[in-house]
């Protein structure tokens, strides 16, 4: 479990650092945009089972009002149940839309023989098909949902997928020195033909039509569910992966392994009629480690893509419903407008669940680099009176922060609404202005340098700290430190200082 949170801490903070990266070069290259880019935060709780593991990251806004029901299944699938081979499944509703996410790892090649390469992939299949036969989430412990009731379904990760060799090479050796070559020269889309997933996605009678029934019976594969199921490809230029093999890497490199035939074994499937896919791609790790290197044999997939939703607008869909209740009924009685109360206060609540939760990971980053800043300069009991002071000197700050930000927008909301009767439009660029204004203000009285700041106000009192004074702490007594204290707060801290 403790490797499980390192993991998804370094997700979150590679995904919100690569957010922060974009929305910096977007204002280096001049091109402003409304808002800084969002931070993400897990939803639910991660999946695991041995080495795999699947996060669900989302706008902190959706948590708790647009994106809910969430539930998760794991299942190995190895013949020893020890979960080496298996998978990790996820679902939620995203607005009116159902998601089912699998990420899984398949039955790899154990044999040398063409008889028992082809076992081994029609085993492969079978664990696809117990995928859609076996996964299934179960929603107050009544609603099963298994994975073709879902409008969007995705499958990732290590299918082991191989390549086939065709006749006209004679050893297995022969064939691997040819996709080597093929790799090396850039040429590797001619190997697509050879690809067992890409053939059987293409059409499965030429993958199973050869088969014996006593290896796999066609009746145990969904057949509509398997003829949906397709890569994310932007363009139809390849009928497979639009990148090289993923697999066998040598590590620590540089190339692949020579003990095994490169092949597409990291792959994205996904099953909807609503999904756009905007790119997928591969993550060379030669290319973006420095030095040149592989870490692992394996190298990351990854695809972005859009899917339709449809969001309501619920303050509209209230105004008709009252319409509406008021039109059939005259005046509504005492149960509709019980209901239309209802529906409002639910209202009420979504906005007050996104207000608090867009601003969450924005101030626990905040109290994440507070602290390491004070724990680099100051240490021991200094260091929990410095904290005590920051805790004291923040929520005064908040307190001003707020009251001058429900002014503005009040304002904004109020000049809208007298100017444009109420124009989204126009109350959408007054509360640009009030961004930017607040910018300005903060960037102004911190001189252009949050760090040039040389004191911090507490909460009115006539007490200042000034950077200065922090240096001189350094070294001193706890008693010395706690005589700079506001004299209101400094019973407070004696209590919480350790002794």
């Amino acid at each position: 479990p403790e490797t499980v949170v390192q993991w998804v801490e370094l997700l979150r903070d590679s995904i919100n650092h690569a957010a922060a990266e974009a929305d910096s070069m977007s204002e280096t290259s001049g091109s402003k945009s409304d808002a800084a880019m969002p931070l993400f935060v897990l939803f639910g709780q991660p999946i695991y089972l041995f080495g795999m593991l699947l996060c669900v990251f989302c706008l902190p806004e959706l948590v708790g009002t647009n994106i809910h029901q969430f539930s998760m299944f794991e299942m190995p699938a190895d013949k020893l149940a020890s979960g080496v081979k298996g998978v990790v499944a996820c679902r939620f509703a995203l607005f009116d839309r159902s998601f089912c996410f699998v990420n899984c790892h398949f039955h790899a090649d154990t044999h040398n023989t063409e008889q028992g390469a082809r076992r081994d992939f029609l085993e492969r299949v079978q664990q696809i098909q117990l995928c859609y036969s076996k996964v299934e989430f179960r929603l107050a412990d009544q609603w099963l949902y298994p994975i073709w009731a879902h409008r969007a379904v995705f499958i990732m990760g290590d299918t082991n997928m191989r390549l086939e060799k065709p006749g006209e090479f004679a050893t297995r050796d022969d064939f691997r020195a040819h996709v080597l070559k093929a790799v090396e020269a850039g040429s590797w889309l001619e190997l697509q033909r050879h690809d067992q997933l890409t053939k059987m996605l293409l059409d499965r009678d030429i993958v199973l039509g050869d088969s014996p029934a006593s290896d796999l019976s066609r009746s145990t594969i969904p057949c509509d569910e398997c003829a949906m199921l397709r890569e994310p490809l932007v363009s139809s230029a390849s009928s497979g992966p639009p990148f090289p093999p993923t697999f066998k890497l040598a590590v620590p490199g540089p190339g692949y392994s020579p003990k095994r035939v490169p092949a597409w074994t990291d792959r994205i499937l996904y099953r909807s009629c609503d999904v756009e896919p905007l790119c997928y791609k591969v993550v060379e790790q030669s290319e973006v480690l420095q030095p040149p290197r592989n870490l692992s044999d394996h190298n990351p997939v990854y695809a972005l893509v859009a899917v339709n939703c449809v969001k309501i607008n619920r303050g509209a869909f209230h105004m008709h419903l009252k319409e509406l209740l008021e039109e059939r009924c005259g005046n509504p009685d005492h149960a509709d407008m019980h209901r239309l109360q209802h529906l409002l206060g639910e209202q009420a609540r979504h906005f007050r669940w996104r207000f608090v939760n867009t601003g969450r990971p924005h101030i626990e980053l905040l109290a994440q680099r507070l602290f390491d800043a004070l724990q680099a300069e100051l240490q021991g009991e200094e260091l929990t009176i410095a904290a005590d002071w920051l805790i004291e000197a923040q929520q005064s700050c908040w307190s001003i922060i707020c009251r001058r930000l429900e002014s503005e927008i009040v304002r904004a909301l109020r000049d809208a609404h007298e100017l444009d009767d109420g124009s989204p439009a126009l109350l959408h660029a007054r509360l640009v202005t009030v961004s930017e204004q607040l910018g300005r203000f903060l960037s102004f009285h911190a001189g252009g340098d949050i760090g040039a700041l040389e004191a911090c106000e507490l909460s009115g009192d006539d007490c200042v700290l000034s950077l200065r004074q922090q240096r001189r702490l350094r070294g001193k007594s706890a008693l010395a430190a706690r005589s700079l204290l506001p004299r209101r707060s400094r019973s407070l801290d004696t209590c919480s200082a350790p002794r």
